[in-house]
């Protein structure tokens, strides 16, 4: 649907070149596969075009949104410069960027290359070109990577414009270096049937050891034996799905893993998995199968991550560290059966005002470990309002915590309708001049104790546009330079999507990026502040 930018790595040594190019592609539209036509064009040093050798590639399966870790950043966009990152090639001994930008920069000023953090090497030559109507540039770079360099950094460092003024930056660009290795796919695993209790495939042993289900959340508890000990492993790899006794995935997306290792046994890795069920379970006992996958093959897959110690040395930039397993492991099953408990409905929660803006909690539903509730204002305009933060606690020291939730109404939007919807939207809600309801689920539950529960909501805070206009950027700069804050705002894109957001250069003293960033939004008017506290009066 639309092309990305593209990477390219020769090795002259082997004879090979590596080319990964980054494309938009509506994967659910193509049912499952998609037909590529590939055209290699092969030309001499000079320029000498030898021959093109043309591919036709079939039923290639096309994966889900998923994270790749190989990326390119296509477009970096700094106080309303833009520049993007069309193609990079890179040889042993030197390196080519084509670089494209806004119709009123005349070119680059300077520019440099860098490898996995290494020094930097500056430009070397630039050819002017033009790619499909844009004004582009070749960059040249009398520096290469001949070893396992995994990421190039392009950082440009200065363009001119027509009047002969230079723009200072920098513009950072990263491109990952492709391998073959990172695109080899391992066969899918088969599950074999086995009884609840424990199970082992090469030498490694998984074992079941607890499990706990409500009418809206499953959970539980294994431990695996027989991983070679990695100390430095950052990762545990692989998948993990919960069915019921027909085969049907129970996971409505929502799902928590975490992994550490056992003190004092080398290799041992406790683990925890929860999920939030497509349907409520209404029956007191229900039958599930669970599949554990350890699947080092695959590196976009992660069941979970090991915590880093306090003194850990961060990872240098671009370099992937060590994950478990290194290999395809296999798939153990288990079978059980589990007592459900079953689900209280939260009634007469008084709405409560702050700032001006009433919020008001028609329905709540809490079960033994989980709490969903719906929350309704009328918010201050038209705009995306949220709720920034909600903080849920109980009476007995427990607190979990929401950002933004789900939307169920919205005058000012279209919310696509929710087939078999449990919650109607209040009256009031419904002729407000800009009604909105939320829906936010809190991993936190009654646990068969009576007792009230607290929910907090920080503020409502817009959602930011993906670009926020100039006119707007341009006068929150100048306000937060009157208190001493500096910044520059940046917009990029990249295979996965894009991003945008300031970046601060000078702070006052003692001032956290984090509280920057708010002050940043308060100036745009993004923020309108609470907080609103409710009571929750539970009796399991």
């Amino acid at each position: 649907m639309q092309p990305r930018g593209w990477t390219q790595r020769i090795n002259s040594q082997t004879g090979q070149s590596e080319y990964a190019s980054y494309q938009v592609i509506h994967a659910r539209d193509m049912n499952g596969k998609l037909n590529l036509g590939v055209d290699v064009a092969l030309r001499k040093a000079g320029g000498l075009a030898l021959d093109t050798f043309h591919f036709d590639l079939s039923d290639i399966p096309v994966y889900p949104p998923q994270y790749i870790p190989i990326q390119l950043t296509y477009s970096v966009r700094m106080n309303a410069v833009e520049v993007r990152l069309e193609g990079v090639q890179v040889s042993e001994t030197a390196t080519q960027a084509i670089l494209c930008y806004d119709d009123a920069v005349t070119g680059v000023g300077a520019a440099s290359v860098s490898f996995d953090g290494g020094p930097e090497t500056d430009l070397d030559s630039i050819q002017p070109l033009e790619l499909n109507g844009a004004s582009c540039a070749r960059l040249s770079f009398p520096a290469g990577s001949a070893g396992d360099d995994q990421q190039m950094l392009l950082r440009v460092k200065e363009l001119t414009v027509a009047n002969g003024e230079a723009l200072a930056g920098p513009w950072e660009l990263y491109a990952g270096l492709p391998e073959r290795s990172a695109y080899n796919q391992a066969a899918s695993p088969q599950p074999t049937a086995q009884a609840f209790g424990e199970q082992t495939l090469e030498n490694v042993t998984v074992s079941l050891d607890w499990f706990f289900v409500d009418a809206k959340r499953a959970a539980v508890g294994y431990t695996i034996r027989g991983l070679p000990n990695v100390p430095d492993a950052t990762s545990l790899l692989g998948t993990i799905t919960l069915s019921d006794a027909s085969g049907q995935v129970l996971s409505d997306g929502w799902e928590s893993s975490s992994v550490e290792r056992v003190a004092g046994e080398p290799g041992v890795i406790r683990s925890t998995f929860s999920t939030r069920l497509q349907q409520p379970l209404t029956e007191p006992e229900a039958a599930f199968s669970l599949d554990i996958t350890l699947d080092g093959s695959r590196t976009d897959n992660t069941i979970g991550y090991f915590a880093a110690a306090p003194e850990a040395t961060p990872w240098p930039s671009g370099v992937f560290p060590p994950a478990l397993p290194d290999r395809l492991v296999g798939t153990y099953h288990f079978e059980f059966a589990a007592q459900v408990h079953p689900m209280t409905t939260v009634e007469d929660t008084l709405p409560v005002t702050a700032g001006g803006v009433e919020i008001s909690i028609p329905y709540a539903e809490m079960t033994a470990s989980a709490t969903e509730v719906m929350v309704c204002y009328n918010k201050p305009t038209a705009s995306d309002w949220w709720v920034w933060r909600a903080d849920l606690a109980d009476a007995y020291g427990g607190v979990a915590m929401e950002e933004g939730g789900s939307l169920l109404f919205d005058v000012d939007y279209q919310v696509p309708s929710r087939e078999g919807g449990k919650w109607s939207v209040p009256e009031a809600i419904q002729a407000a001049e800009h009604g909105r309801c939320l829906q936010l689920e809190f991993p936190i539950g009654h646990a068969g104790r009576p007792g009230p529960f607290t929910l907090t909501i920080d503020r409502l805070e817009i959602s930011p546009p993906e670009v926020i206009p100039d006119d707007q950027i341009v006068a929150a700069q100048e306000a937060l330079r009157k208190e001493g804050i500096e910044m520059n705002y940046y917009w990029m894109t990249n295979g996965n999507g894009g991003a945008s957001g300031p970046r601060f250069t000078t702070l006052p003293e003692g001032m956290s990026f984090e509280e920057a960033f708010q002050r940043f939004m308060d100036v745009l008017g993004y923020i309108q502040p609470g907080p609103w506290e409710f009571t929750l009066n539970i009796m399991p």
